[in-house]
């Protein structure tokens, strides 16, 4: 036989050995996890290959329980973030790994719990009604309760607090003429707060706890489908009181009205700040009218964007009369740009009509 047709033939082979021994995955449309635990690849995704004990094992989200999630409990693993798990792993390697799927949704679900028996500890109940009730108490428990509502920023009636049982003696102690030193030593739905009881001989207990922390807030909900870059109208959301974590990242309604989505957003999500952004009000090459501030005077002139910018944001601008000239300035609204104003964000408003 032709050496040239054997070599073929064994390019060939090796080709179809490859095939078959080359890994793959592809990503589940939904998955669920146990909080407490990080998500691995193999919980989000389906993964075959020579080795898929390997990628399987793979850390994707390290602390579930703390991801931003919708109104369901739900957060979103991407394609690009298993990417970059498998180039960390793998390095150029990652490359002969076959990705199918652009993203799996996740939730976080709590296993279910034997109930204890008599003699068992019993936890204690949900979160009270509200903090109001513990403020005024003289135990650890409302010196905790009055720090949480101080370091918040939050009307204790607009506070849930949910206490770990096995600090429940600790937290009923009355601290009498002892100095009580408590202080918030995180921020998490499970709020670390360090607490520390001086004795009059100088001696101290020192305990960490957690306390489970909602808030009551006024959020936006999504109340129809909205596509991906869709901007969001006052229709599109209804405001609804919810109780949520100090670390959600829900947005003020006031503030969603007007922003452009980064995904679709399904009824009955929480409009959150990872999932929208500002619209852009200056795109590159857009003719603007810069406002410059001399003194008392304000200067009116026309350059070009030579950026996408959108409210608040810095950019260089090339001037109309003579595009070598370079210069700096602020967006302050739909093709307008202000230099020399204390107050940028404000700038339209001092302008009058004519800035918008």
């Amino acid at each position: 036989m032709h050496a040239r047709t054997l070599i073929s033939i064994a390019v060939a082979l090796l080709a179809a050995a490859g095939a078959r021994a080359q890994d793959a995955l592809t990503l589940l449309r939904t998955a669920r996890v146990e909080p407490g635990r990080p998500v691995l690849l193999g919980d989000v995704a389906r993964v075959q290959g020579p080795a898929a004990a390997r990628l399987a094992a793979l850390v994707l989200v390290e602390s579930p329980q703390d991801q931003p999630t919708d109104a369901g409990g739900w957060f979103r693993v991407e394609i690009d973030q298993v990417r970059e798990a498998l180039e960390a792993e793998l390095g150029e390697a990652a490359g002969m790994v076959a990705l199918s799927g652009s993203a799996c949704d996740v939730q976080a679900v709590r296993p279910i719990l034997t109930p204890p028996q008599d003699d068992q500890e019993r936890p204690e109940t949900g979160p009270v009604p509200d903090a109001g009730t513990l403020i005024g108490l003289d135990t650890i428990r409302g010196a905790v309760a009055r720090e949480i509502a101080r370091v918040l920023q939050t009307d204790p009636t607009a506070l849930r607090l949910a206490f770990e049982p096995q600090d429940r003696e600790f937290l009923d102690t009355v601290p009498g003429a002892r100095l009580l030193e408590v202080t918030a030593v995180g921020s998490s739905e499970r709020m670390p707060m360090g607490v520390r009881l001086y004795e009059a001989d100088g001696r101290s207990e020192r305990r960490t706890i957690r306390v489970g922390v909602q808030v009551l807030r006024p959020v936006a909900v999504v109340s129809r489908v909205l596509p991906r870059a869709a901007p969001i109208e006052a229709a599109d959301i209804a405001i609804e009181q919810r109780w949520v974590a100090p670390t959600d990242r829900v947005v003020d309604p006031g503030l969603a009205v007007g922003s452009v989505t980064k995904r679709r957003l399904e009824p009955g999500e929480l409009v959150q700040s990872h999932l929208i952004e500002p619209p852009v009000l200056v795109h590159r090459g857009d003719r603007v009218q810069v406002r410059v501030r001399c003194g008392e005077l304000i200067l009116r002139r026309e350059a070009y964007a030579m950026d996408d910018a959108t409210q608040g944001q810095t950019i260089e601008f090339a001037a109309r009369d003579n595009p070598r000239q370079r210069f700096r300035a602020v967006v302050v609204g739909r093709g307008q740009a202000a230099i020399g104003f204390a107050d940028p964000a404000g700038t339209r408003l001092a302008l009058g009509d004519d800035a918008g």
